[in-house]
């Protein structure tokens, strides 16, 4: 839902999840679903192409040790371009 409202304000929106149900709900929810089965630690994006990556839903909470955190935070570094965001919540 969250990527249905944001892509009607951005010119690019992408959803990633690592949950093929999940994708296919989105999928049924969106005209144009650019939608891919992959993780935030395994990102399909080349290097500095987003201005902003969202983690929301508590998704950080999936990870399951200090290296995957780290991981984490290098693949998403990776793909943000100077200056962009990264956003995430953790509960």
């Amino acid at each position: 839902s969250l990527l249905r409202y944001l892509g009607g304000l951005m010119r690019k929106a992408y959803g990633f999840d690592l949950s093929p149900a999940m994708l296919k709900v989105a999928k049924n929810k969106l005209l144009h679903p650019r939608l891919d089965c992959a993780s935030f630690i395994h990102l399909p994006l080349k290097p500095l192409s987003m201005d902003c990556l969202l983690s929301l839903y508590d998704s950080v909470n999936y990870l399951q040790n200090e290296q995957e955190v780290a991981l984490f935070l290098q693949e998403t570094n990776r793909a943000i371009k100077p200056g962009g965001l990264l956003i995430f919540d953790v509960v």
